[in-house]
C-alpha cells in the first residue's frame, strides 16, 4: 500500500487556535504534555499522523533532495546519544500508532510507507523522521546551558537548522524580538522542564500568505505579506526529556489554517494580537499589519 493509499486509513489533522488574548507574547507558554485543546487521542500522541501524511512526507524528501546537509544534522551528537534518541521514537511510535508500526526484533515494519527499517542502521535518525509528520530536534542539557545537538528540521519557519546547530537557548532566539525580556534565563527554564520529567507542549504562530512548510530562509525573499489570502501558520512543539540522560526531545509539527474559514471572534483576536506587535515583531514575522488587517476584516 502507497502512502497516499495508506493517508486515507488516517484522522483528520488536529486543529488549534493559540491566539488566546488580543496581545502577542513570546512567552514559553507551557501546558503539561496530554492536555486535551478538543482533538482527542491526538493530543495525547507526541507523533501526530493525519490525511495530510503524504505532503509532509514529500516536503522532508524533496528537502533533502534540494540539500540533505541543511536539514538534516547530526554533527554535533555523539553515536550513543542518537541511538538513545531512536530508541525513544521507535518506542514512542509503537506506543501511539501500533496499527502503523511493527517492532520484531531488529526490524521496524512501517506500514505507511511499506518500508522496513534496520534499526542498527547508521541512518536510522533520518528515516525514522521521514516516517512521521513532525519535524525533530534534540536539545542537550547542560550546567553551561541547554544546546541544539542535532535536527531533521524540512518544515522550519524562518530559521536553518545547520546555522543553529551548537547553540544555546538565547542564541537560538538572538533574532525574535522580546524573546530574552518575555523569557528571563531561558536556559535554566529548559533545565528546569528536563529536572522535572514531565513532557510540555506549548504553540507558536505567525502569519503566511501561502501554506509553504518548507521557509528556508534561502529560499525566502524580502517582500512582506500582502497577497489577498491568509493562513495561520501553527507549530505544536512538544518537549519531552529523556529519562536518564541530559537529553530532550523536542518535536515541531506545522499546521495551516485558512483564516477565512475561522470564526468571527477567532479574527477578531488575531486582529488585535497583530496590532499589539511591535514595529520589530511585525519586520521579523514578515506581517503588513494594515493589509492583513483589511483582508480578516472583509471576511
Amino acid at each position: 500500500m502507497s502512502p497516499t493509499e495508506s493517508s486515507h486509513l488516517l484522522p483528520e489533522p488536529a486543529v488549534y487556535f493559540p491566539v488566546i488574548d488580543s496581545r502577542y507574547s513570546t512567552r514559553a507558554g507551557l501546558s503539561k504534555f496530554g492536555t486535551d485543546f478538543g482533538n482527542g487521542g491526538q493530543d495525547k500522541n507526541c507523533f501526530q499522523l493525519d490525511t495530510q501524511f503524504s505532503h509532509y512526507r514529500d516536503n522532508k524528501i524533496n528537502a533533502r533532495e534540494e540539500s540533505i546537509h541543511d536539514y538534516v544534522c547530526t554533527d554535533e551528537i555523539t553515536h550513543s546519544q542518537l541511538a538513545k534518541i531512536n530508541e525513544i521514537i521507535l518506542h514512542q511510535l509503537c506506543k501511539e500508532h501500533p496499527e502503523h508500526f511493527l517492532l520484531k526484533d531488529s526490524e521496524l515494519y512501517c506500514q505507511l510507507t511499506n518500508e522496513t527499517l534496520q534499526t542498527n542502521d547508521e541512518n536510522l535518525f533520518d528515516l525514522l523522521a521521514l516516517q512521521v509528520q513532525e519535524d525533530i530536534c534534540v536539545m542537550q542539557i547542560g550546567e553551561s546551558g541547554t544546546r541544539l545537538i542535532a535536527a531533521h528540521l524540512c518544515a522550519a519557519n524562518h530559521w536553518s537548522a545547520r546555522e543553529k546547530l551548537g547553540m544555546d537557548m538565547l542564541a537560538l532566539h538572538q533574532q525574535v524580538p522580546e524573546f530574552s525580556k518575555e523569557n528571563r534565563e531561558p536556559n535554566q527554564l529548559m533545565a528546569g522542564l528536563y529536572n522535572k520529567t514531565q513532557a510540555y507542549v506549548r504553540f507558536a504562530w505567525g502569519l503566511n500568505d501561502q501554506p509553504i512548510l518548507n521557509q528556508h530562509p534561502k529560499l525566502q525573499t524580502n517582500d512582506s505579506s500582502t497577497g489577498e489570502k491568509i493562513w495561520l501558520r501553527i507549530e505544536r512543539q512538544v518537549l519531552t526529556p529523556l529519562p536518564d540522560t541530559d537529553l530532550m526531545l523536542f518535536t515541531i509539527r506545522t499546521y495551516f489554517r485558512d483564516c477565512d474559514r475561522l470564526e468571527k471572534q477567532q479574527r477578531l483576536n488575531l486582529i488585535s494580537a497583530v496590532n499589539s506587535m511591535s514595529n520589530e515583531t511585525l519586520s521579523y514575522k514578515n506581517i503588513n499589519k494594515k493589509k492583513v488587517s483589511e483582508i480578516l476584516e472583509k471576511y
